[in-house]
């Protein structure tokens, strides 16, 4: 059973889309770009659910700093041994390309979708890509 790595995130100026998708990944695991995951998503066919599968293409770390000046500020105006009195808060994100959904959804995917490592099936992607069922 594959297990939790991370949600996704959709915000007001980076929406999901049918194409790319962004989730923040828990801070206890490392992904690397092209690694392929796979995402809960509403189901089509009467099914509650099917999986979209996505490839990591970009990652970055955020914080709630709201520039680099205040983060130089923060380290006593550019003192790199200063400790500074409050941790940052960040995360990880990354960003993927939709590949594919196992039943043919093209909705974008939804914010606080679970995201887990692809499952052999996502492996193997690139016999799926553009599949329709008959």
């Amino acid at each position: 059973m594959s297990q939790a790595i991370g949600k996704i995130t959709a915000t007001e100026r980076t929406p999901t889309t049918t194409t790319q998708l962004a989730f923040w990944v828990r801070d206890d695991v490392q992904v690397r770009p092209f690694d392929i995951v796979r995402i809960r998503h509403i189901g089509s066919r009467g099914n509650d659910r099917s999986y979209s599968y996505a490839i990591i293409q970009e990652l970055n770390f955020i914080t709630d700093s709201s520039g680099h000046l205040s983060n130089y500020v923060s380290s006593d105006f550019g003192d790199v041994t200063a400790t500074p009195l409050n941790e940052r808060l960040g995360t990880t994100l990354a960003f993927g390309e939709v590949l594919y959904n196992d039943q043919d959804v093209e909705m974008p995917v939804r914010e606080g979708a679970i995201v887990e490592w692809a499952d052999e099936e996502g492996m193997d992607c690139h016999h799926n890509v553009g599949h329709t069922s008959s």
